[in-house]
């Protein structure tokens, strides 16, 4: 079990994850290139519901920023855990599906398809997440989707929504968003 601040101290530029990553992998590597095969982590925060992932990649140091090159299946995928560390982050509940990751955390490749109880999301496309700036550029696709079983509001309107999309933000934050 990895606390994920032990990370972020060793390397600022970690995802402000919170909680601990436990399970198992395959390592082939060194420390500055660390390639897993066979992955089955977990990662907990506090109360909320448990992520597993499963799969292979390989994380590499860099400076400024890491690199990243993983094809995972998120057996589940706590979007309200990752809320707790991005509070801006307007969705909720927990999904199952593939994520493919390529490239760094201010251009990183993600071909995503997630599915739950709120619907089907699918996700191809750049995204951003280093700060000053952010953004999403890419399309994808909804089917089913319940925005009220997706959105944290109490307010959001029961209903189902399907169709493709296009997306092209940027910002300086999840609230400043173009």
């Amino acid at each position: 079990s990895v606390d994920l601040r032990t990370i972020q101290f060793l390397y600022p530029n970690f995802p402000r994850l919170r909680g601990t990553i436990s399970g198992t992998a395959t390592l082939d590597s060194s420390w500055l290139d660390v390639r897993f095969a066979n992955a089955d982590l977990r990662f907990h925060d506090a109360d909320a519901p448990v992520s597993r992932l499963l799969g292979s990649g390989r994380v590499t140091y860099g400076d400024p920023y890491m690199t990243y090159d993983a094809s995972l299946f998120a057996d589940s995928l706590s979007l309200t855990a990752l809320r707790r560390a991005y509070p801006k982050l307007p969705v909720i509940g927990a999904y199952a599906g593939t994520i493919r990751t390529q490239g760094t955390l201010n251009d990183l490749f993600l071909d995503a398809s997630l599915h739950g109880p709120g619907g089907t999301f699918t996700f191809n496309g750049h995204v951003d997440a280093d700060p000053p700036s952010i953004g999403a550029h890419g399309s994808g696709r909804l089917v089913a989707v319940d925005p009220s079983l997706v959105l944290p509001a109490d307010s959001v309107p029961r209903g189902s929504i399907t169709g493709n999309y296009d997306v092209a933000l940027t910002g300086d934050s999840l609230a400043d968003l173009d």
